[in-house]
């Protein structure tokens, strides 16, 4: 008796598992119920190393879900597995979280026969703000989508390959969208709201988009299936990101109101030889114009560039006219450019960063007293030039900035202070006197024997 009070008494298996599920999020699945519980604050994410969520192994398990007023955003898809379990929609005050594959059977059972019934049409519920990212990717078998007004945000992959799909109906109130309806391949219809403000790239790939997309303030998207020239209509103050990603294209004229054209907006453009941008352009994003067929293009003055690429792997690409004020070559911004051999750099240029020139065709290019910086790689590859200058302002040459360029240039390449690169020369050669600095690999690759001090530059 005493032996059997003293034992402890373990249960068959455990029917609660529980624990965190992102920074300041936890979760707690009743196998018994079926209810998985979400608590916390802040994203819902895996740890590094993880691929699944916590409570995947327990997926068959999962009936229903309750997410708490608080959670964030989910970065990954964190129903996996669950689709064919869960019954009814999941989400809080804020946010809808997941529409399973259920869910059109126990809408159509529920449904059929009331005179309001709409067969296909999918209503998500009124009173959040926000689609989480890949919470409709399993909501097979509706056509068209309802989004109340309220909603302000729709995540990444919260539609993507959804091939059911053939209308999303946007409320006016909608205002940002990521990368959510790609290879949606039905997809055909939508509206763009006058408030939206952002589209990501790639948002409509795959899909059956047949219509530029727009609103009076931005143009949003242009369908790669378009041939021609095209005028963008009215009076738009920007080019969205990503617009006429991979267009076909010969010709796009742009309207003097836009002062925004956005990163890799042109990117992949590979018909477009020429482009004349508005006078009052104010900004150009990162990779604007990369791997396009661009032969000439002037960039009017006042207009910066923001991040780097905007040229890259344009290959075709042979006369620039860049703004006096400009003060920065940015990374990798004619990397590539084969058929460029000369450009004019205005004479505000303090900075040549990572690889601005590398790989390119130039032949001859004048630096503009005033230059501090050269990064690496800056010119590395520019098998082709023969002449350039090292200001005696430059105070950094940085590693294999001019790597590859020794066979080609014509005279050895330095200021008072910074031997920067070696010319095609044999033999022996002595550095000028008062040189302090032998940039990093300077006589790389050449036949030429550098002093025994200096040898640690050469490689």
């Amino acid at each position: 008796m005493w032996l059997a009070m003293l034992l402890p008494v373990w249960p068959a298996f455990a029917t609660v598992y529980e624990g965190a599920c992102g920074p300041q999020t936890r979760y707690s699945l009743d196998t018994e119920t079926g209810v998985l519980s979400i608590t916390g604050t802040g994203s819902i994410s895996l740890s590094p190393g993880e691929y699944f969520a916590p409570w995947y192994e327990h997926w068959s398990s999962v009936k229903k879900v309750v997410v708490a007023d608080g959670v964030g955003q989910p970065d990954y898809y964190m129903f996996n597995g669950c689709d064919t379990t869960l019954h009814g929609m999941v989400y809080n005050s804020t946010t809808l979280y997941y529409v399973p594959r259920n869910y059109y059977i126990d809408y159509y059972e529920s449904q059929g026969g009331k005179e309001e019934y709409e067969e296909g049409l999918l209503t998500l519920p009124e009173g959040c703000k926000v689609i989480a990212p890949f919470a409709c990717r399993d909501a097979v078998g509706f056509e068209r989508i309802h989004i109340p007004e309220g909603y302000e945000e729709i995540g990444n992959n919260a539609f993507s390959n959804n091939s059911s799909f053939a209308e999303v109906r946007l409320p006016e109130s909608m205002k940002r969208i990521g990368h959510a309806f790609s290879f949606c391949k039905g997809m055909g219809g939508i509206n763009i709201p006058e408030g939206l403000e952002e589209i990501a790239i790639g948002c409509f790939e795959g899909t059956s988009i047949w219509q530029p997309l727009y609103n009076s303030k931005t143009f949003f998207y242009m369908p790669q299936d378009q041939t021609g020239e095209y005028a963008i209509p009215g009076n738009p103050e920007r080019i969205a990101d990503g617009a006429f990603y991979y267009s076909n294209l010969s010709a796009v004229h742009i309207p003097q109101s836009v002062k925004r054209i956005g990163a890799s907006a042109f990117v992949q453009c590979k018909n477009l030889k020429e482009l004349t941008l508005p006078d009052g352009l104010e900004s150009i994003g990162g990779g604007a114009f990369s791997f396009s067929g661009l032969e000439t293009i002037s960039i009017p003055e006042g207009a910066a560039f923001e991040g780097g690429y905007t040229f890259l792997d344009c290959s075709s690409l042979a006369s620039v006219f860049l703004p006096s004020g400009m003060t920065v070559v940015p990374k990798q911004f004619f990397s590539g450019c084969t058929n460029l051999r000369e450009v004019e750099l205005p004479a505000g240029i303090d900075s040549i960063k990572t690889s601005a020139f590398n790989n390119s065709g130039i032949t001859r290019l004048k630096l503009p007293e005033g230059v501090k910086y050269i990064g690496d790689y800056a010119f590395y590859g520019c098998r082709s030039l023969q002449e350039t200058n090292l200001p005696e302002s430059v105070e950094h040459v940085g590693e294999y900035a001019y790597s590859g360029c020794q066979q080609s240039l014509k005279e050895p390449l330095y200021n008072s202070k910074i031997f920067a690169c070696m010319a095609s020369r044999s033999g022996e050669y002595d550095v000028p006197d008062g040189i302090r600095t032998i940039a990093p690999n300077a006589f790389q690759g050449c036949d030429t024997s550098p002093p025994s001090a200096c040898r640690q530059a050469c490689w």
